[in-house]
């Protein structure tokens, strides 16, 4: 586990390249997300003295202004919901795939080798990202009413509200570790077949149900490590936003300034974390199969 870390840092040090790409990615994709609002913005109030009062917080008048302009949010929403299926999937398993042909290869990484592995893996990352949707929708959100079934016998004679509290509580705590544990095996199941070049998405989830369940509280324990650093990463962020003043031009740049090195920092931990969970899994099949040489 400790080596699989240490290989997963050493690739995080060796992909400052590929950490860029994705910082460019996520600006893209960022400014496709933003761009009509602005021109949104730009068109009811470029000739408007209420915007002047952005810098200086947040402002009801223009907030109300905007809401009575704009009263049928149906076109909106239906906007924001084509934007996240067209562009905000797509583009994060191609950056998934570019993260995975980064560690299989040997040699300088490249912005058209990256978008070549994005294209390679992106089927292969598409079919186990609906496996996953479909296993949180037959598995955790029928255990969730299982649980929910058993705590009410629980709760619903208590004479105080801390029954409902700690059973709350524990059904968050058990959800959790249902949905890590989920969130790991498809994780491993994509980068197996990424190191095996399998095109399957079931013959790798039986690939990796094989490889993790003897090793399960190792391949776990790799991946909660990784997961733990990008939430205290987070953590810390809006530790130092809320620090941060609300107005003035300063703190607008500040913020950004701010904002941009938490996704750099973000970004860094995602590889960090590819890299970690793809060595643990390299390791582990060079255990279970000696003779096979295992290039690191």
């Amino acid at each position: 586990m400790i080596r699989a870390l240490k290989l997963g840092w050493n690739e995080t040090l060796r992909g400052k390249r590929l950490i860029f790409y994705l910082w460019a990615l996520q600006a893209f994709l960022a400014l496709a997300f933003t761009w009509p609002f602005f021109l949104l913005f730009r068109k009811t109030f470029a000739h408007s003295l209420l915007a002047a009062n952005l810098s200086r917080g947040t402002d009801l008048i223009w907030l109300s202004d905007l809401i009575y302009n704009y009263q049928n949010l149906t076109p909106f929403l239906s906007g924001l919901g084509l934007t996240l299926i067209f562009l905000a999937i797509p583009f994060s398993l191609g950056i998934d795939g570019g993260i995975l042909g980064a560690l299989k290869s040997n040699k300088s990484f490249r912005f058209p080798d990256f978008l070549k592995a994005a294209a390679v893996y992106f089927y292969r990352l598409l079919k186990i990202f609906l496996l996953f949707l479909l296993s949180l929708l037959f598995l955790l959100l029928p255990f969730s009413r299982l649980l929910s079934s058993i705590f009410n016998l629980w709760t619903e004679k208590a004479a105080s509200a801390w029954p409902a509290f700690w059973a709350g509580l524990i059904k968050f705590l058990l959800l959790l570790i249902v949905y890590s544990l989920l969130r790991m095996f498809f994780d491993y199941a994509r980068i197996i077949m990424a190191i095996e070049d399998n095109r399957q998405a079931l013959k790798g989830l039986a690939r990796a149900a094989i490889l993790v369940s003897p090793r399960l509280f190792p391949a776990w324990a790799v991946f909660l490590l990784c997961s733990l650093a990008s939430l205290a990463l987070t953590f810390l962020f809006f530790l130092i936003l809320r620090l941060i003043p609300t107005s003035g031009l300063f703190a607008f740049w500040l913020s950004f300034v701010v904002g941009e090195t938490y996704l750099l920092l973000r970004l860094a931990v995602k590889v960090f974390t590819f890299g970690s969970c793809f060595h643990w899994a390299h390791l582990a099949m060079a255990q279970r199969q000696p003779a096979l040489k295992v290039d690191i």
